[in-house]
């Protein structure tokens, strides 16, 4: 027997399934911001140590720096929406196999 909440997640998934693409831009985000504060902190160190030991920073440098925190954010909201499915994808499957079998 389930629970109401179990049923009203169960109604609550299919509806999220129908909206897949919907439901990804808005769960990536959030991943975004930690994945470019993470790039930031890991892409930022060697362009302060450029700048202080006075090496040329040139614009197509500046633009690789940018990309990568760009690329690393991108990287990290995706696999936080992954996951994020991946966990509510097998929640859902188990309830639909307690329902079926009550």
């Amino acid at each position: 027997m389930l629970t109401p909440d179990e049923i009203q997640f169960l109604h609550a998934w299919e509806n999220a399934i129908l909206h897949k693409k919907k439901i990804m831009f808005r769960k990536i985000l959030p991943g975004f911001m930690w994945g470019f504060i993470l790039g930031c902190a890991s892409i930022l160190p060697p362009f302060m140590v450029m700048e202080k030991r006075q090496l040329g920073i040139s614009g197509g440098t500046l633009v690789i720096f940018m990309v990568s925190v760009i690329g690393i954010g991108v990287f990290v909201g995706f696999l936080r929406w992954q996951m994020y499915w991946d966990k509510n994808e097998g929640l859902y499957e188990q309830l639909k196999k307690r329902q079926d079998m009550a």
